[in-house]
C-alpha cells in the first residue's frame, strides 16, 4: 500500500523564508550601519589619533563578535508528511514498512507487530532521518 502526502514541509519552509527575506535583509543592513556608525563615532571622539584608531578597531571587533548567524535549522523537521490508512481485522498482524527513494531503492525498512481487538483503532507513527543530509546553498 502506498502512502499519500498530506503536507510538504519543505515547500512551506522555503515559502516562509522567501516571504521573510526582505525583513531579514533590512535588519542585517540596519545592524551593520548602526555598528559602523558607533565605530566611527568612537574613533572620532578621541584626541589621540592612535587611540582613536585603536578604539575604532575595538568597536569593530566587538561588532563582528556580536553578529551571529541564525543557527536555527529546519533540518530537524520532516521534508514531507505521508499518511496511509490500512483497515485490518482483529488479531495479530506483522506490518512491513519500507521507505523508497525516488529511484525505487529501499532507504529504510522496518517490521511492526500490531495486535487489534474488535473495533480498536491504532495509530502508528514512524519517522526517518537520513544518515547524510543533503545541504543545499
Amino acid at each position: 500500500m502506498k502512502t499519500s502526502r498530506v503536507e510538504n514541509i519543505q515547500a512551506i519552509a522555503e515559502k516562509t523564508l522567501d516571504a521573510e527575506m526582505p525583513l531579514i535583509t533590512t535588519r542585517a543592513v540596519a545592524r551593520m550601519a548602526a555598528k559602523d556608525t558607533v565605530a566611527a563615532v568612537a574613533g572620532s571622539n578621541s584626541n589621540d589619533a592612535g587611540g582613536a584608531a585603536l578604539l575604532s578597531l575595538l568597536v569593530n571587533v566587538a561588532a563582528v563578535a556580536t553578529e551571529r548567524a541564525d543557527t536555527r535549522s529546519w533540518f530537524t523537521l520532516p521534508g514531507e508528511i505521508h499518511l496511509a490508512r490500512l483497515p485490518l481485522p482483529p488479531g495479530d498482524h506483522t506490518l512491513k514498512l519500507e521507505l523508497h527513494a525516488r529511484d525505487g531503492h529501499v532507504l529504510y525498512s522496518d517490521e511492526i507487530k500490531v495486535t487489534l481487538r474488535k473495533g480498536e483503532k491504532k495509530y502508528i507513527s514512524r519517522h526517518w532521518i537520513p544518515s547524510t543530509l543533503e545541504v543545499r546553498p
